[in-house]
């Protein structure tokens, strides 16, 4: 996995640019630093969303086809998008509007140089004895990839005594530019094979 790029502030509430346009497959890797396998930024946006955030004006139901590719555009004007494509038609679209103290309670904030969206916490089990809650964090790669950091808290009660866990999962999208400089021939052919080369394998960090 490449270093995480740099940012200007690192005030509270500042937020560092995530715009650019990236593949749609990813690889993520796990705590030990093992690679868990390709994995869809737009599936992992939109699995993680609450429900009540789709509704948002603009916005859009998950897409039945696997995109190519993905467009972010912001923070700007208080307001992240994240449009996916097939080939050159848009087939998704995600807004997301900055958390308030009254509204959009799953909207985004800044902390730490990250972008973030919060998630709804679920519950499962017999009598809701069990909750389950995944964050994206977001920031920019020094090579210009989107990198996503994504803790999952767990947590059950067991004889009225409260356990919890966090397991942390890294996501690496490759930029589209990134990969075009590398020549046609290092270009992803179809959507079965739309990986960048050094996505296959052991990350190369």
């Amino acid at each position: 996995m490449p270093s995480l790029a740099g940012v200007e502030k690192t005030s509270l509430g500042a937020c560092p640019s995530i715009d650019g346009r990236y593949w749609d497959a990813g690889v993520a890797v796990d705590e030990q630093g093992a690679e868990s396998g390709p994995v869809s930024l737009t599936s992992l946006l939109f699995s993680t969303r609450p429900a009540e955030e789709l509704k948002d004006p603009g916005s859009t139901a998950a897409p039945l086809q696997t995109p190519d590719t993905i467009a972010v555009s912001g923070p700007d004007q208080d307001v992240i998008q994240f449009e996916s494509f097939k080939g050159p038609a848009s087939i998704a679209l995600l807004r997301q509007a900055r958390k308030g103290w009254l509204s959009h309670p799953f909207g985004y904030s800044c902390v730490s140089g990250f972008v973030i969206l919060p998630s709804e916490s679920g519950s499962a089990g017999a009598g809701a004895m069990a909750i389950s809650s995944v964050a994206l964090f977001f920031r920019k790669g020094e090579d210009g990839s989107l990198m996503v950091r994504s803790p999952r808290l767990s947590g059950a009660l067991i004889a009225i005594v409260p356990l919890f866990r966090t397991e942390t999962t890294w996501y690496r999208f490759s930029s589209v530019s990134e990969v075009q400089a590398a020549g046609p021939s290092e270009m992803p052919q179809d959507a079965s094979d739309k990986d960048p080369p050094d996505q296959v394998g052991s990350p190369s960090d």
